[in-house]
């Protein structure tokens, strides 16, 4: 895209941005406009704070009146910005020789590359088909192995569908890859039985070993791989760091494991109850990604959207291999002891029980759980009927309960 039509573009959507604020008699300053490989933003410091979530609502009007395909809007650090989907023969896309660093996986707004650390120490990849999880994973991959040597760092993988064939003999694999039924849940045991090791031996400076998990939700139907992916999710102590693929993460896909996934990259996702659970935020739109590549990362409050650097034949080839790596074994050579047999049973079918969360009670509290609607719960949180009257109904009952024992108290004083 040429400067001349970024900038003819940007005065455009900011005209038709001032003149929905003026119907709507919100006031603000425009503070920027950024370019992002599909979209381009615009940035408005708010004259009032108090009528941010007015302002949050103008997306889809905003979509609308600039006959574009969607506008995500988010806050960001003292602003507001609204994301405008570009038209695609506009979208740009990266490969890995794009990026200004090996350790990057992407590149975000202004082209600011977007880096893959394990710091939080589990990752969370995910998306629907198309959205481009395993591009994703692959050139998180490259970022890892180019920038960590093989006596550094290990490496598992669970491939459930062999798309990562071309590391089978990749220098840092600790375990042969695992494909099967049996080979997951063997290596998914010993792995675990690593973590078993290190904690008993309190060992924190071990060799970090990375477990990437392909379609994560196949692999813990059985019961033995949950416990096992449950175990290594408390490893960070230890160096062991997870990095799950899903489709559609829930709670009920991921027990006791999806909380602790912080270090989130999330593609285009069915909608946007998902969004918010994928993200760990309301909010953030994932379902208004455009997919195949287009991402966002998602480290507690921060938020960037980025378009994901493509790892090439070339990248790849250039990696460092070996022959077929060994099984693991324990440090003195003994075998790894299998899990215990009393597992926990697999989540119930049906519907996932919807349980409180504190960010949007916030928000119920904050304006008066009768100020929001089951159109603005639905806009803002992602939340079905249920999800609301619950929200709604916990918060009333707390507010009583609290007045009650503040009379109570009050009684007692006299």
């Amino acid at each position: 895209m040429s400067v001349g039509f970024l900038t003819k573009k940007a005065k455009r959507l900011s005209f038709v941005l001032s003149a929905l604020f003026t119907r709507q008699n919100l006031a603000g300053r425009l503070t920027g406009a950024a370019r992002g490989a599909r979209h381009l933003s615009l940035s408005v410091r708010l004259a009032d704070p108090t009528d941010l979530d007015k302002a949050l609502a103008l997306a889809e009007p905003l979509a609308l009146a600039a006959n574009t395909q969607a506008v995500v809007a988010e806050r960001r650090t003292g602003q507001i910005v609204y994301q405008f989907e570009l038209p695609p023969g506009f979208w740009e896309n990266y490969t890995r020789a794009d990026l200004p660093s090996p350790g990057a996986v992407g590149l975000a707004e202004q082209r600011r590359p977007v880096l893959f650390v394990l710091d939080p120490p589990h990752t969370l990849i995910a998306g629907t088909s198309g959205s481009g999880k395993s591009e994703t994973v692959k050139s998180a991959l490259v970022s890892l192995l180019q920038t960590n040597d093989p006596a550094a760092l290990d490496l598992a993988i669970v491939d459930p569908h062999g798309d990562y064939g071309d590391f089978w003999n990749v220098a840092h694999l600790a375990i042969p890859m695992a494909q099967e039924g049996p080979e997951i849940t063997t290596a998914l045991t010993r792995l675990a039985g690593e973590l078993a090791h290190r904690k008993g031996n309190n060992d924190r400076t071990a060799k970090r070993f990375v477990i990437v998990v392909d379609e994560a939700h196949e692999a813990l139907r059985d019961n033995r791989n949950l416990a096992a992916i449950q175990a290594l999710a408390q490893g960070r102590k230890f160096n062991m760091h997870l990095v799950l693929v899903i489709h559609k993460p829930l709670h009920k896909n991921l027990p006791s494991v999806l909380d602790n996934l912080d270090n989130r990259f999330v593609g285009k996702v069915v909608d946007a109850k998902v969004s918010a659970t994928a993200t760990g935020q309301a909010g953030l739109e994932a379902h208004k990604l455009t997919g195949k590549g287009d991402f966002l990362h998602v480290v507690g409050a921060k938020v960037e959207r980025f378009q994901v650097a493509q790892a090439t034949r070339q990248d790849i080839e250039r990696l460092p291999r070996t022959d077929t790596p060994a099984p693991l074994s324990l440090a003195d050579g003994q075998p790894i002891p299998d899990l215990p047999a009393d597992l926990p049973d697999p989540p119930p079918p049906g519907r996932p029980r919807i349980e409180i969360d504190p960010i949007v009670l916030a928000h119920y509290f904050y304006h008066g759980p009768d100020q929001i609607t089951r159109r603005i719960a639905q806009e803002l949180f992602g939340m079905g009927r249920t999800g609301h009257d619950k929200h709604r109904d916990f918060c009333k009952q707390f507010a009583r309960e609290y007045i009650r024992l503040r009379r109570q108290q009050k009684k007692i004083g006299e």
